[in-house]
């Protein structure tokens, strides 16, 4: 019975995973849409990278890009699009993280008022 129980909590973890994934993705034509305004500011002659790396501390470009492909393994880019996914990935609810933490489409309103009570506790 112990395989059994295994399976099913890496089963859940990989459904929880991929819920995650597909709430990510659904956000994706506004990054686009927001790193398009952010690229359309940034036109020259009012931006400059060297003024961007200033800002950061760092005396040229070039060395704010070493910065940051050697402490998070990425262009500044990079870093910049996992921010933006971030912030604005949609934000769920208490109600919605314990659906999807219990597998649950559907709660009824007792349910609900008591998970929910549960996590504002514990």
């Amino acid at each position: 019975t112990t395989g059994n129980s295994k399976l099913e909590i890496r089963n859940s973890k990989e459904k929880e995973n991929g819920e995650k994934e597909n709430s990510a993705r659904a956000s994706e034509g506004e990054v686009q849409e927001v790193w398009g305004a952010l690229v359309k500011s940034r036109r020259a002659p009012r931006f400059h990278r060297t003024t961007w790396a200033m800002e950061f501390g760092f005396s040229s470009y070039p060395k704010f890009f070493r910065a940051c492909l050697l402490c998070y393994g990425k262009t500044p880019h990079q870093i910049e699009l996992e921010i933006l996914e971030e912030l604005l990935e949609p934000q769920m609810d208490a109600e919605e993280e314990l659906r999807i933490k219990n597998g649950k489409l559907k709660m009824t309103e007792r349910e609900t008022e008591t998970e929910v009570s549960e996590v504002k506790t514990g």
